[in-house]
């Protein structure tokens, strides 16, 4: 028997139906290289981060802790238009910590469907600290975007509707 669980901006709503809601996290700059990289303090669908390419050059670095044998999704989200002159993506590359590439998604075009401009998935062969770049496809163009880390589809943490999309 499910209990109506009270939670601000979910009143009424059964438990299992509970979406976690989304922080309001902030890149912090300098994050322009592996050394400077922004850390995720948590990964998921609730816990993106806003940031933005704000020059010609900008390039962005984030980094999490992976368990070995996990799977994950990396995606960039909500770019703007100024981001995707063109709709060319983003480009995104996943490194361990020896700084070994395992992923990258960097095609002309977005690999993600609905709102997600890039995307990647991989199984974390080691624990520890991965690093996560990010730049525009032509160097040049600036503005908005957002990134988030997820469990892979069906795995604890994890939240994705019935069409395997990330919610």
């Amino acid at each position: 028997l499910m209990q109506p669980v009270v939670v601000a901006g979910q009143e009424n709503v059964e438990e299992d139906e509970l979406r976690p809601v989304a922080l309001n996290i902030n890149e912090i700059e300098p994050n322009n290289t592996k050394e400077t990289a922004q850390s995720f303090a948590t990964i998921g669908a609730a816990n993106p981060i806003n940031a933005e390419l704000d020059s010609a050059s900008d390039q962005d670095w984030f980094k999490f802790t992976a368990e070995a044998g996990q799977m994950y999704v990396v995606e960039t989200f909500n770019a703007a238009g100024a981001i995707n002159t063109n709709q060319r993506s983003l480009q995104l590359k996943v490194f361990d910590s020896d700084s070994t590439k395992i992923a990258e998604d960097i095609g002309d075009w977005p690999s993600g469907s609905a709102n997600v401009n890039s995307t990647v998935a991989f199984k974390a062969t080691n624990g520890g600290i991965y690093y996560i770049q990010i730049y525009h496809y032509t160097w040049g163009n600036r503005g908005p975007y957002s990134i988030r880390v997820l469990p892979k589809y069906d795995k604890t943490g994890s939240i994705w509707d019935e069409n395997e999309e990330s919610n």
